[in-house]
């Protein structure tokens, strides 16, 4: 929850920084356009949300930056026929299941890698229209090799007393491999980028192609909880807390097995008593002895108390090792609670150290998914003027859209004219503290700028050795507010800082000559 709300509380989602200053004004009309996009033409917290949940629960999330070409269809009433109406092109991001993603063992990063592969999944009626479209040629080769036997087709199966082996393409689900690669099929001596889709069960090539894309781009990004210097899957959650769920487990378990052994009563009777194991003591009941020794309780355990505080302190390790305590969750446990609020404060920011370190990754995945996103319409072109997604239609601005097209029409990577960033809430603990700081930070300012302006009305009318005292102190109040300026991570000092502007009213003006 943390994680999805500083993503997408803070808008726009992208926010954007010129790289090359003949591309200033491109900057802010790219950004309000891509925004719309991930609104509008794909949902991006649908998208982002599996792909933290999975970064979280296995360590390891892949988003995968597909580009969408199909033809729309309707039904015409007047000929009673599907027509088309049009095509329908576009980004189409989505979550890649990390079971449906491989990579080389040894390659931690995906651009790296002499190959990686992405497993899609598709119905029959969904290969037939892929067929239509010409996205994947010669479908017949898969029939009857779907990759998935449902509950549903087998039940039919039993149902219609089907046999196995036979052909049934209604129910079921494909799987063909989508593999980027690189390999010299020219024999030129240089080994060019692919993309091919087959599917291994059938022996199918369904399609064949150049990497289309700048560089050579793989358009998967992925990100991971905690990295693993080498590797290309990072450590999740339940990887870091199994041992202490384990030891948790078994310290309840002992509790609640003590507990029963204790509360549950047990009889021991002589041998020739009378008496037999099918006996149910119930209140009230009595039993007939000749001996009131032929009859004694059995105690088959001692009432030894178990720590609760073991297993409340096991809990407390594994919240420590993922990072979340209770000032985290929101609670606040009784020392805390006496502490002051400054305390308090300080202790929330540090531990927003370690969340930084959990989402700078995924900071930068979805960073380079916007750049991606791009160089998709850089490769595929952009939507004509009038179309769903255009720039006209979005931005309603004939100049933004022009300036959009322009840097979009760039030969080169618009990675290198214009600077993507997800805008994205890190350091900030929360939006109560994060006012206190602009409070804080402004009371700073404004007492510093208070105390700047009555140095520069008096230091006029002092001589130039008071004026170089206070010039000097001037420079130390510098430094001191630099270094309070940076700590609230405001890095644009020239424009608060004052205290060479008040230097230069201290020099003597030049004597200006008379006129001839």
């Amino acid at each position: 929850a943390k994680i999805m709300n500083s993503i997408f509380n803070v808008e726009p989602h992208w926010v954007g920084q010129q790289l090359n200053s003949r591309y200033a004004d491109h900057v802010q009309p790219l950004v309000r356009w891509l925004d719309w996009l991930r609104q509008h033409q794909w949902s991006q917290k649908a998208i982002v949300l599996p792909f933290v949940l999975e970064i979280c629960k296995l360590g390891t999330g892949v988003l995968y930056q597909g580009w969408s070409e199909k033809q729309l269809r309707q039904f015409d009433p007047e000929s009673r026929k599907v027509v088309p109406v049009g095509t329908g092109t576009g980004p189409a991001p989505r979550w890649v299941p990390r079971e449906d993603f491989l990579v080389p063992v040894g390659f931690s990063t995906i651009d790296s890698a002499p190959w990686v592969a992405y497993r899609q999944w598709f119905s029959w009626r969904d290969l037939q229209r892929l067929e239509v479209d010409r996205v994947f040629q010669d479908i017949d080769r898969l029939s009857g090799h779907s990759d998935d036997e449902t509950r549903l087709r087998e039940t039919r199966r039993e149902k219609e007393n089907v046999q196995t082996g036979t052909t049934d393409n209604d129910f079921g689900l494909w799987s063909p491999w989508q593999v980027w690669f690189r390999e010299d099929i020219d024999d030129d001596g240089y080994p060019e980028g692919y993309v091919a889709v087959m599917h291994t069960k059938a022996k199918a090539l369904l399609r064949i192609r150049p990497n289309p894309y700048l560089d050579e781009m793989r358009p998967f990004v992925k990100a991971t909880f905690v990295e693993q210097e080498g590797a290309f899957d990072g450590i999740g959650v339940p990887q870091m807390v199994e041992q202490y769920q384990a030891e948790a487990s078994t310290i309840h378990n002992q509790r609640r097995d003590a507990s029963t052994l204790t509360n549950t009563p047990t009889f021991k009777v002589r041998r020739g008593s009378g008496l037999t194991g099918k006996i149910k003591v119930k209140p009230g009941d009595t039993l007939p002895v000749s001996d009131p020794s032929d009859i004694e309780q059995l105690q088959m355990g001692t009432p030894v108390q178990v720590q609760v505080g073991e297993e409340s302190m096991t809990l407390q390790l594994a919240e420590r090792r993922i990072g979340r305590g209770d000032l985290q969750r929101g609670e606040m446990s009784s020392p805390v609670g006496r502490a002051a609020a400054t305390t308090v404060v300080a202790m929330l920011q540090e531990s927003a150290g370690r969340f930084d370190f959990t989402i700078a990754q995924i900071r930068e995945a979805l960073t380079d998914q916007g750049a991606q996103i791009m160089e998709l319409y850089q490769t595929h072109g952009m939507p004509e003027p009038g179309e769903k997604g255009s720039p006209e239609q979005v931005l309603a601005d004939d100049q933004a859209s022009a300036l959009i097209r322009e840097i979009i029409g760039q030969k080169e990577s618009v990675r290198g004219l214009v600077g993507l960033k997800l805008n994205i809430a890190t350091a900030a603990v929360n939006r109560e503290v994060e006012k206190q700081s602009n409070i804080q930070l402004f009371s700073l300012v404004s007492g510093y700028l208070q105390q700047i302006m009555q140095y520069a009305t008096v230091l006029p009318q002092l001589p130039p050795p008071l004026q170089q005292i206070v010039l000097d102190g001037v420079k130390s109040m510098d430094k001191v507010m630099a270094r309070i300026l940076q700590s609230h991570q405001v890095y644009d000092l020239d424009s608060m800082l004052v205290g060479d502007a008040l230097a230069q009213m201290a020099q003597p003006a030049q004597p200006q000559l008379a006129p001839p």
